[in-house]
């Protein structure tokens, strides 16, 4: 039977965690957050109805669940990591053939500001809006919220729609014949593995738009020699530049506070550090020198006073 939450202001972590007989539900509009796992491997929860006070939705919220369609009020501003993502579980009514992801139709908020790593999962038969050589999601009022994929990996070049806010994991991960590309002043995000193994992609700017990029975001970009980042970000995770064989120079600006373990690992040609900042901002960074040998050999250009 359909079955309503009772709680004013949340609904717990872990509340509704692995209630296996539980086939649908309504979220009212009491509910400001719905916590970590609270419907976590509810693997028959095909049918769920958010209510249009949600505001943020818990890490594996929904994860393993048997959801067909997802519908965001626009009221929800963040959504956590794996918060939908649905793990192919050959126990499944014994279904050894399955879809990783059974999802076929996804509407997001136009509001939303944060979008967690593999939040939606992967879904060979969701249906997504084109546009150029790009595959989206997005909401009624912006049908390119969030770049999901190339559409090919053979993709030579993809112009990214203006409106897009988000580029999601593994977005242009494998077009290893893409030579370059632009990033508009919309996007705020780049997922995980964004462009792993772009390996023909020679340079890169990040406006100031972006605060946040994901670990391996430009991993195995052999020929990337110079990249230029924005002021918008804070810190460079772990293995942003991961084996970028060939990259030379980096434009570094003076709002980062911490690098990350292996933001530049094996960047066996960093030469040249062009940094925003004085000498001593610098060494004020949070840096982990743990293969980030490159950052102590390399010549840093520091602003001019």
């Amino acid at each position: 039977p359909r079955r309503a939450l009772s709680f004013d202001l949340w609904a717990h972590s872990d509340a509704f965690y692995y209630c296996i007989s539980l086939t649908s539900i309504i979220i009212p509009d009491n509910v400001l957050n719905i916590g970590n796992s609270a419907f976590s491997w509810c693997q028959n929860l095909k049918n769920v109805v958010i209510g249009n006070s949600v505001v943020s939705i818990g890490n594996s919220a929904f994860e393993n669940c048997a959801l067909t369609s997802i519908i965001l009020p626009d009221s929800v501003l963040t959504v956590g990591d794996s918060a939908f993502y649905n793990k192919f579980d050959p126990s499944l009514n014994g279904d050894t053939g399955r879809e990783q992801n059974i999802l076929k139709h996804l509407v997001v908020s136009s509001n939303l500001k944060y979008i967690g790593n593999c939040a939606f999962g992967y879904s060979k038969i969701l249906q997504y809006n084109e546009y150029d050589n790009g595959l989206y999601i997005g909401s009624e009022k912006n049908p390119y919220l969030i770049f999901v994929k190339a559409k090919d990996t053979s993709i030579i070049s993809c112009k990214i729609n203006d409106n897009t806010r988000f580029i999601y994991d593994s977005a242009f991960s494998g077009c290893s014949s893409f030579t370059n590309i632009m990033i508009p002043n919309s996007v705020t995000e780049i997922g995980m593995y964004a462009f792993s193994g772009c390996s023909s992609l020679t340079s890169i700017t990040i406006l100031d738009s972006v605060t946040r990029i994901g670990v391996y975001a430009f991993s195995g970009c052999s020929s990337l020699e110079t990249a230029i980042i924005g002021n918008g970000l804070t810190s460079l995770n772990g293995h942003t530049f991961n084996e970028c064989i060939n990259l030379t120079s980096i434009t570094l600006p003076n709002s980062i506070t911490r690098i990350y373990v292996g933001a530049f690992y094996y960047c066996s040609n960093l030469k040249d550090i062009y940094y925003s900042g004085t000498i001593s901002e610098w060494e004020q960074i949070n840096i982990n020198y743990d293969d980030n040998y490159r950052l102590t050999t390399a010549t840093i250009h520091y602003k001019e006073i």
